[in-house]
């Protein structure tokens, strides 16, 4: 349970601490009280009696919103050196991809992909 809370504490420093203050700006997130405070003392308690669920069209909006952030262009990396790109769009459910002059084959895991070169 304790590791639970800290992955789950960790994930909201970074979505309240980075993330929302680039999409929302820093304005917004003082006006909706969303900014963490800046001494870690000064944090909340968690409230058992607080409902945390949200409405289905707002989680659809919000699930929509996110996805539009996404640029489709996937980088293929060897290491730290950049050796491609493509387009989701074109490679959409296509199971092999150019890796180092070769060709990927599929694993046992349908969405897993390994270069018979790099391995």
């Amino acid at each position: 349970m304790f590791f639970r809370r800290l992955v789950i504490g960790e994930w909201q420093n970074i979505v309240y601490g980075e993330y929302l203050p680039i999409i929302l700006g820093q304005t917004s997130m003082n006006h909706y009280g969303l900014s963490l405070p800046a001494n870690p003392e000064e944090y909340s308690n968690y409230v058992a009696n607080v409902d945390a669920t949200i409405v289905h069209s707002f989680a659809t909006a919000a699930y929509r919103f996110g996805h539009t952030l996404i640029n489709g262009l996937v980088r293929l990396m060897h290491g730290l050196m950049d050796v491609g790109s493509y387009r989701v769009r074109d490679n959409f459910f296509v199971s092999t991809q150019a890796c180092c002059g070769s060709t990927l084959k599929t694993s046992v895991h349908a969405n897993s992909f390994f270069c018979f070169k790099c391995m």
